[in-house]
């Protein structure tokens, strides 16, 4: 991850348009023109309205033709665009009071760029779906209209995407424009990889053989949605706006923490286990179907196959709707102070945790890849209490790996490799939570 100090709306401008231009889009605007939109973004997120911080989205999409190529399906729950009977042109002032009406959970706002200025001509609905789809209530995400989107987030925070793909962000002059996708190789996933490997043995351990044996994506695919759990977890508490911490420790010692709210929770590990087995039975039940009738069976389908088939998809809906419950009631704890404390089996043990280990770590590194090669040393005072202790805690049990969620919501990963403590920030969770 790089990050350049004391960067500006003119650096985000730089960044975006250099994005396209080296995928070969062009963009019909210059860098000037992205620089005059993300400073009227920028200073509006330093406003408020009746009190209330300003959050609001804003897609960059053709007024003339705003859906120059619709699918030939079109689905009933998919975006449309409601015009203003006048323009409104794009200043600071006129965000900030449009802002109130344009809930980013259900709404963005339409700009372009016509005339030598940036206008509102109007606003994009149905946005709860791509909300809904980023915490995982739904399986499949929206289509995403216009070149790109441009969210006031926080306070002096924009991040531009261009669909489901994050370009650049800026946070409180702060440029950063590229998330470590620690889950997809590295350091960190091999350190989760014997959890995940464990969740694998015991699903293949509950289902048939024929059927765990018909497919080789099946490890694949349950090895997503253990990761996907991580990542659900970490958006909820992002989306609090409230900070929070998540421990995972398989083995915990009395005198390493003081928790508050001793508990135990066991919905989400063992819906996980039920889920993965119902997931695979769908999944070898829909193959079957269809290799019958790509056989032309005399016979016809099997009515015992389709009825099996039809009842499974009723059990992965409702675990899937019971799973993103469980999601959200875990999340929940981390907004009382003190870290969520779980195991590799997503079971929860407590929350309202405190780190009660002392020893400060010799070293710590900041990682700019995933693979921890190149590592840039800092020091332990630079971070703050909550990141402190997560440091001593997995400095003293280095089998432990936490993860820390800053009121900003920045997200980082923390553990031990080597009697090291490294760190990554902004670390990638978007497309890894499905």
């Amino acid at each position: 991850m790089e990050k350049n100090k004391f960067a500006y709306p003119i650096d985000l401008a730089r960044e975006v348009y250099n994005f396209f231009y080296l995928n070969g889009t062009n963009l019909k605007v210059t860098v000037e023109d992205l620089e005059s939109l993300f400073e009227v973004a920028y200073f509006a997120s330093l406003k408020t309205e009746e009190l209330q911080p300003i959050r609001v989205r804003l897609t960059y999409i053709n007024k003339n033709i705003p859906d120059f190529n619709p699918p030939k399906r079109i689905m009933k729950n998919r975006w449309s665009y409601i015009r203003f009977k006048d323009d409104v042109e794009l200043t600071i002032s006129n965000l900030v009071k449009i802002a109130k009406a344009a809930d980013p959970e259900v709404t963005a706002l339409a700009v372009d760029f016509i005339n030598g200025k940036w206008i509102i001509w109007g606003m994009i609905d149905q946005e709860d779906s791509y909300h809904n789809f980023i915490l995982n209530e739904s399986s499949t995400g929206p289509e995403r209209p216009g070149v790109f989107y441009v969210n006031i987030e926080e306070l002096a925070e924009l991040v531009v995407y261009r669909g489901y793909k994050q370009i650049a962000s800026l946070k409180k002059s702060v440029l950063i424009n590229n998330q470590i996708d620690v889950f997809k190789a590295g350091i960190v996933i091999e350190k989760l990889q014997e959890y995940i490997y464990e969740y694998i043995r015991k699903v293949e351990d509950r289902t048939d053989d024929e059927i765990y044996g018909s497919r080789e994506s099946f490890n694949s695919i349950l090895k997503q949605k253990w990761i996907s759990i991580i990542c659900r977890i970490l958006i909820n508490i992002k989306e609090y706006r409230h900070g929070g911490a998540i421990l995972i420790d398989n083995n915990i010692l009395k005198e390493d923490l003081n928790i508050k709210y001793n508990i135990l929770y066991e919905r989400l590990g063992k819906q996980m286990l039920e889920y993965g087995e119902s997931l695979i039975k769908l999944n070898y039940l829909e193959d079957r179907i269809f290799d019958q009738i790509m056989g032309n069976s005399r016979a016809g389908i099997s009515n015992l196959l389709i009825n099996k088939k039809d009842c499974t998809v009723i059990d992965v809906k409702e675990y899937e709707n019971s799973i993103s419950g469980a999601i959200k009631y875990i999340s929940s704890l981390s907004c009382v102070d003190g870290l969520v404390l779980m195991n590799s089996k997503f079971e929860v043990n407590g929350f309202g945790v405190e780190i009660l280990c002392n020893e400060k770590p010799p070293k710590i590194y900041i990682a700019n890849d995933a693979k921890g090669e190149f590592l840039k040393e800092v020091h332990y005072e630079h971070f703050g209490t909550r990141h402190r202790s997560m440091m001593r805690y997995c400095y003293k049990k280095p089998n432990s790996i936490g993860f820390v969620i800053s009121q900003d919501g920045d997200i980082r990963v923390i553990l031990n490799k080597d009697n090291n403590i490294i760190i990554w920030n902004n670390i990638k969770i978007l497309n890894n939570n499905h």
